[in-house]
């Protein structure tokens, strides 16, 4: 492979779609709240939580962005939690872990869509290995700089979906490792290399059609995003942040606020953040009780 790289297709997928089983899985929640009686108001920002006077005043409800205020006794965020205090809760001060903990690395994608024929041997999920592993590590998460031999994650959706590009095309993400925004890289200048790299990575599988449409996401647009340090990946997952040891979803000084999502127990990772929201709806019914 370029670069001295090998690359290890992850063909695993069978049956159904990848991507048709992800989907399935946040229209199955939405459902399911809906059938609940959930009332979804998307495309809305909160400003921030409301609570009621006092030191340790309860929720009384969220004001949004255009000002109007919806009372409620509980509030469940999922906002990434360091996020969620210093937005939401801008009065409360955050725990240890959200203010000083240690935070994933983050990672520059590219997602394309590619007018032409696909090239031959690439599987729904590639993975390209550098070949100086130990090195590139060392730059990524001692020195917090980019590797000089990154291993990439190459996913081609439609390998397994066709219907997810108009006829003629594919969708091509690469995903590349680097450190988030406590890291040295300066990207107002280096932006525009990094994505450059990563479309020559998929020239350089195969694909020499017409790129139709892009977008590239860096730590600085994560972080535009919502998330604290701009990396997707939240808290890392060192041993004294994992599991019961990361911040709780509860915080006895703003009764009524719920955490949920990947800063907050048990993690990260699809899973994991699923079972936070498992966790998070018996917080409420526990409020519910009292």
């Amino acid at each position: 492979q370029p670069g001295g790289r090998r690359r290890v297709p992850a063909a695993w997928c069978r049956g159904r779609p990848h991507s048709a089983w992800i989907h399935a899985v946040a229209r199955g929640l939405a459902a399911a709240a809906t059938n609940a009686g959930v009332n979804f108001r998307y495309n809305t920002d909160v400003e921030q939580v409301l609570r009621a006077p006092g030191a340790n005043g309860a929720v009384t409800g969220v004001r949004l962005a255009g000002g109007e205020v919806i009372p409620a006794d509980i509030a469940v965020l999922n906002a990434d939690l360091p996020v969620a205090y210093s937005e939401l809760l801008p009065d409360v001060k955050a725990p240890r872990l959200a203010r000083k903990g240690h935070f994933s690395p983050s990672c520059a994608l590219w997602m394309a869509g590619i007018k032409g024929e696909r090239p031959a041997k690439v599987a729904h999920h590639n993975i390209l290995f550098g070949s100086t592993w130990h090195e590139s590590f060392v730059e990524l998460l001692d020195n917090g700089d980019r590797m000089s031999d990154p291993s990439r994650l190459v996913t081609i959706p439609t390998v397994t979906d066709p219907t997810l590009a108009p006829e003629g095309g594919e969708i091509v993400y690469i995903l590349e490792p680097i450190p988030n925004l406590s890291g040295r890289i300066n990207w107002s200048t280096e932006r525009d290399r990094v994505q450059a790299s990563l479309v020559q990575q998929a020239r350089d599988l195969g694909f020499t059609g017409t790129i139709e449409v892009e977008r590239f996401i860096d730590p600085n647009d994560w972080k535009a995003m919502g998330m604290a340090q701009g990396t997707p990946f939240a808290l890392s997952h060192r041993f004294l942040q994992t599991g019961p040891f990361r911040p709780s979803n509860i915080d006895k000084r703003i009764p009524g606020v719920v955490f949920t999502g990947s800063s907050t127990v048990p993690g990260v990772g699809v899973p994991m953040v699923i079972l936070s929201g498992k966790l998070a709806a018996q917080r409420v019914a526990e409020f519910a009780a009292v």
